[in-house]
């Protein structure tokens, strides 16, 4: 039952840039005071090291290993919304002349 109080978020941060991903966990010690049960950690890193970070946040803290896959892609679709958007250019032909 104590396996289900644990959760993990993560979101797009909201700074000056906003780039990066916000992840919070839920500690397990202090659960009755909300003001402090959350641990929030901001990671302006690349993809790849982004990705890794929570990774090794999950494994390291021992913390749930079933929110593993589900935190890696809630990153990486927020990385993928943050990069700019490339305008496709309409190819221009040369007129043809019969």
């Amino acid at each position: 039952k104590l396996y289900f109080l644990f959760s993990m978020f993560c979101f797009s941060n909201r700074g000056k840039k906003r780039i990066g991903v916000v992840v919070v966990i839920k500690r397990r010690s202090g659960q009755r005071k909300p003001a402090t049960s959350y641990v929030r950690t901001t990671i302006n890193k690349n993809a790849r090291a982004t990705l890794s970070s929570i990774r090794h946040m999950i494994r390291k803290n021992k913390y749930r290993p079933d929110l593993r896959m589900a935190a890696i892609r809630r990153a990486s679709a927020i990385l993928r919304s943050q990069k700019p958007v490339m305008v496709k250019r309409k190819r221009t032909r040369p007129t043809k002349s019969s």
